[in-house]
């Protein structure tokens, strides 16, 4: 990566090298030298004190889900060698142009031209969810230009050109609104995706096109796709997984094919449509409907259930907005006149005018509504903006005054504004025809077209489709699945990810039948592999990145940073992290992003600060995936430092969070390369406070959050292992996992042989093993344990003696010497006490009533010791179990 820029530790924000301030938030950049810790100015490349250097980040960076596409000539050379120099030269040159085009024209950013090779980039600058499509149907439109252009070749200079191409699908480190190429320097074009893609174009034979692995999940029900045998690629340790392309198209894709999903909890909804119609075809007006929702909640899916509903009622035409304003402005438009007339794409000018005027032969002045209305279409010029509304809300009124129409408006928020005024023209002008105009949106319709958006003077009436509940997403999978249903865990796991949202929902299922994970057995469905493995689908995760790329930038910041605290989020805590410039527009952005329907206010408060989550948590996921590790690691370790702050005396209550952020910091710094100074710091911390969350499970006998907390502090590499394996393994053997115990016992045996009382501590883990697991002698164990409890009471150890002395009375317990135990758990408390170690004094008192009822102790003695358990535990609350145990003996 080349040095372009430095990272601010404050905020993250990258800023040129030559700035001595962050631009954002002020803080000087001058980090330490990570070799040395020497300070460095930020216009220096290197440390002056030893010459490390300068870490750097290029602006604006972050992960994105692109697609690349590589593209080279077989047998090139020996083309060359038969052609001139010159005559080479004007064939390739030709070939270049017409490759470019076809990239283009799909959206692709060609990178650049290497030799006789073509690399593409679809996802940047900006990431559509479409983008892997777009790829794969340019890989076809290049093969079959090439096919057009080999004729020409042929026929001028008799050589023809053999291409193969490589597509895969992945995540690189792209630069944020980058100028006419997102990748200027050749350097920065590095990662496994791009490396994939030019093996499998290495791979493939001449005219041949082969998709990687992570293409195919996104486009194998848009496109024709073949298995080929598993590939050996060079530098890849496994064999790779690839699908030669048939046909880039297939019938019956795309948003048709989800008629075939169930409609689930839409009832009311569906009547309300109908009503709608029902005013207009009574009333003989245009009424505007909006459905408003996320992407996947089904706005398509209940305007077709209307569509099918109301059979020859009405005629009932769609047109669709495309993303970022591509296409003319009027597309949606001129889809609508095409199908409303019957013209074909291929219909001369001639036959197009024909059309439009027996569409509208009824009128006056047909000869200049139908020049008008051609020139949405393209075959003729363009008119005035007043003469182009005039003219097709004159044409709507005269099909609508035959027969009803149902104008389906898809994507609206995507609308250009000179469409979006045409929509309102509509509304206000169209008279004595009934129409319903149908517009389906998300909630960034309100920030674009607020009158649209809700019921008032434009919108008869607006329709906010909510996720579906659970009763109802079961019934959903239940029909998807054929009446089938699906094994419980996996059922939870599907329901738990997809929160309702129908097409994440279908997505899931569809992914998993198609992996395999879930396989049809007789009349019901099996999961074939790990419920816990199950992964989102990647098209879900292109489809939020797309929205989340769409966004303002000051609002990504936001909703980048609330991503890093997690589905819930607290308003003080953003502002915390975002760049001071956004700091106090804060909660304009929220109630933003409120409106998008991305997060929502919970309605709470913690402390003092207003409690947020996102609208789905996929689409936090989502938001999360495209910050880079670097920044993410900065942004765990100063929330975690907020947090701590703001906690206050409260922080032992969220010590869990504060450890999982910092240990978050930790595990990214350690992923970008050998940790420095700071990084280890980090480690320390977030060990200790693992470490303290830990011992705090233990205390409470939550057994399996203690095991969990310990072995993530113990990977974190602090100085104080020790302790932590101490805790781990007494965790473990109270649970009595002695399979996993035992391993981290030998592991504390094996780094205890230079300290006497690690050692002595060492030997009362062994026996404790022992006696759960029934092996070695059992006397010997008592003797070892007893002496052990000795020598650690000599190097005052107080803790380390009470569980010597507990685990001798087990395996006293395990010789049926019951007056041995008495003594042993006498000796135990005493040392517990001194030690001040609760969980130990009660797990003592839980054994003593017991021993007291089998042992040798007279019975008014016996009694007397049960009533002092009881005693002592009614002064310590939460120990009522052991009370009962007393009180029984007794």
């Amino acid at each position: 990566m080349a040095a372009t820029q430095l990272m601010c530790p404050a905020c993250a924000y990258a800023n040129p090298e030559s700035a001595r301030f962050c631009a954002q938030c002020g803080a000087t950049l001058a980090p330490s030298c990570p070799a040395c810790g020497a300070e460095l100015l930020a216009a220096a490349r290197y440390c002056n004190a030893c010459g490390a250097p300068v870490q750097a980040a290029e602006a604006g960076a972050a992960r994105k889900l692109v697609t690349v596409l590589f593209a080279d000539l077989a047998g090139s050379t020996a083309l060359q060698e038969k052609l001139d120099a010159e005559s080479a030269r004007a064939v390739m040159a030709r070939f270049y142009k017409t490759m470019r085009a076809a990239i283009e024209e799909h959206e692709g950013r060609l990178e650049k031209f290497i030799g006789d090779a073509v690399v593409a980039v679809f996802g940047a600058p900006a990431v559509r969810e479409d983008d892997a499509l777009r790829a794969v149907r340019a890989a076809a439109a290049m093969a079959s230009a090439l096919g057009e252009l080999n004729d020409e070749l042929e026929r001028e200079r008799g050589v023809r050109l053999d291409m193969r191409i490589g597509v895969n699908t992945g995540e690189l480190v792209l630069a944020q609104g980058a100028g006419e190429s997102a990748i200027d320097d050749p350097d920065i074009l590095v990662g496994d995706v791009v490396n994939t893609a030019a093996r499998l174009e290495q791979a493939a034979g001449a005219g041949e096109i082969l998709i990687g692995q992570g293409t195919r999940r996104l486009v194998h029900r848009a496109v024709q796709l073949e298995r080929v045998p598993a590939l050996e690629l060079k530098g890849k340790a496994e064999p790779v997984h690839a699908w030669r392309l048939i046909s880039a198209e297939r019938a019956g894709q795309g948003k048709e094919a989800r008629a075939e999903t169930p409609l689930v909890g839409r009832k009311p909804e569906l009547a309300r449509l109908r009503a709608a119609l029902d005013d207009a075809i009574e009333r003989r007006v245009c009424r505007l409907v909006t459905v408003i929702g996320s992407p996947g909640v089904g706005k398509t899916r209940l305007a077709q259930e209307l569509a099918r509903s109301i059979g020859d009622r009405a005629i009932v035409v769609e047109g669709h907005c495309e993303p970022t304003g591509e296409g003319i402005t009027l597309l949606p438009v001129a889809e609508v006149l095409r199908t409303l007339a019957a013209i074909g794409e291929a219909d001369p000018p001639e036959l197009v005018r024909e059309k439009l005027g027996a569409l509208v032969e009824d009128d006056a002045e047909r000869e200049r509504l139908v020049e008008r209305v051609a020139g949405v279409l393209g075959v003729a010029s363009p008119s005035s903006a007043q003469e182009t509304f005039w003219a097709l809300r004159r044409g709507l009124e005269l099909v609508a005054a035959r027969k009803p129409i149902v104008l389906v408006l898809d994507d609206l928020h995507w609308g250009q504004p000179m469409f979006l005024d045409l929509v309102e023209h509509l509304i206000e002008w169209i008279s004595d025809a009934p129409v319903l105009l149908l517009a389906l949106a998300r909630p960034e319709l309100r920030e674009v077209r607020e009158a649209l958006a809700f019921a008032g003077r434009r919108a008869a009436d607006v329709l906010e489709l909510s996720p579906l509940d659970e009763g109802e997403s079961r019934e959903l999978v239940s029909g998807l699945l054929g009446g089938s249903e699906l094994p419980r865990a996996l059922a939870d796991r599907i329901l738990k990810s997809s929160e309702g949202n129908p097409l994440f929902l279908g997505e899931m299922l569809r992914m998993l039948i198609d992996e395999g994970v879930l396989e049809r057995q007789d009349e019901s469905w099996v999961a074939g592999s790990d419920v816990a493995a199950v992964e989102v689908p990647p098209t879900i995760h292109a489809l939020l990145a797309a929205r989340i790329e769409r966004l303002e930038r000051d609002e990504r910041s936001v909703v980048e940073r609330a991503a890093v605290i997690g589905k819930e989020f607290y308003r003080g805590a953003v502002a915390e992290l975002v760049a001071p410039p956004v700091k106090p527009r804060i909660d304009g952005h929220l109630e933003a992003l409120r409106r998008k329907d991305m997060v929502e206010p919970e309605g709470t408060y913690w402390i003092d600060e207003p409690v947020y989550r996102f609208h789905h948590v996929l689409i936090r996921d989502a938001a999360y995936r495209s910050l880079l590790k670097e920044a993410r690691a900065e942004l765990h370790e100063r929330f975690a430092d907020w947090l701590s702050e703001k906690a206050g005396e409260l922080v032992g209550e969220h010590e869990e969070v504060i450890a999982f952020h910092l240990e978050q910091a930790h595990s990214y710094r350690r992923e970008l390369g050998p940790l420095d100074e700071r990084g280890r710091k980090l480690g320390e911390r977030a060990a200790e406070r693992l470490h303290s969350a830990g011992r705090r499970a233990l205390a409470r006998e939550d057994l399996a959050a203690a095991d969990n907390l310990l072995a993530r502090a113990l990977d974190c590499g602090a100085g104080s292992e020790r302790e932590i394996l101490w805790d781990l393994c007494d965790a473990l053997l109270s649970a009595g996992d002695t399979a996993k115990a035992s391993g981290f016992v030998e592991r504390f045996s094996k780094g205890a042989a230079d300290n006497e009382c690690q050692r002595t501590r060492a030997l009362v883990l062994e026996v404790q093993l022992a006696n759960l697991s029934g092996s070695g002698q059992a006397t010997k164990s008592a003797e070892t344990a007893g002496a052990a409890a000795e020598t650690l009471a000599q190097l005052g150890d107080r803790q380390g003696e009470a569980k010597a002395w507990h685990v001798a009375a087990g395996a006293h317990v395990r010789l049926g010497q019951v007056g041995a135990v008495e003594e042993a758990l006498d000796r135990a408390l005493a040392a517990a006490r001194a030690a001040d170690d609760r969980r130990r004094i009660t797990a003592v008192l839980t054994g003593a009533p017991r021993a007291a009822l089998w042992g040798p102790s007279p019975v008014v003695r016996a009694s007397g010791r049960c009533l002092d358990v009881v005693r002592i535990l009614r002064m310590t609350p939460g120990n009522r179990h052991v009370e009962a145990i007393a009180l029984r003996c007794q």
